[in-house]
């Protein structure tokens, strides 16, 4: 289960940017939604069913999805397709002098079979 994705330096993020699963310590009106989208990991820990990403056009939406299908590719093919001393092809934020020779970002924390892992 997804717990958060973080992406940073690439195509419209400059900077870090974090998608979070994570409920928000509220209540609903409704206590139906909470029981329908709300799932308790732990005491500590309570996370979403499902989310929507929404916002103004040119928001970033569509690169967060790219970034998630690029992460994808790469954790299932980068042993196949690339050697260790070869550069990654990856897009960097292009609008600052400042990042086109940092490393692009990429991070994600799942729980699996009780134990979280990043």
């Amino acid at each position: 289960m997804l717990i958060e994705f973080s992406v940073g330096n690439y195509r419209s993020f400059k900077e870090k940017a974090t998608f979070s699963m994570v409920a928000a310590n509220i209540v609903a009106k409704d206590k139906k939604l909470d029981d329908n989208n709300v799932f308790a990991v732990d005491n500590n820990l309570k996370l979403l069913k499902s989310a929507a990403i929404y916002g103004a056009n040119a928001s970033g939406k569509s690169n967060l999805a790219k970034a998630l299908s690029f992460m994808k590719w790469f954790m299932i093919n980068s042993s196949k397709e690339t050697q260790s001393t070869e550069e990654i092809n990856v897009e960097r934020f292009r609008l600052s002098t400042e990042t086109e020779n940092e490393p692009s970002f990429f991070e994600i924390v799942f729980l699996m079979e009780g134990k979280s892992y990043r």
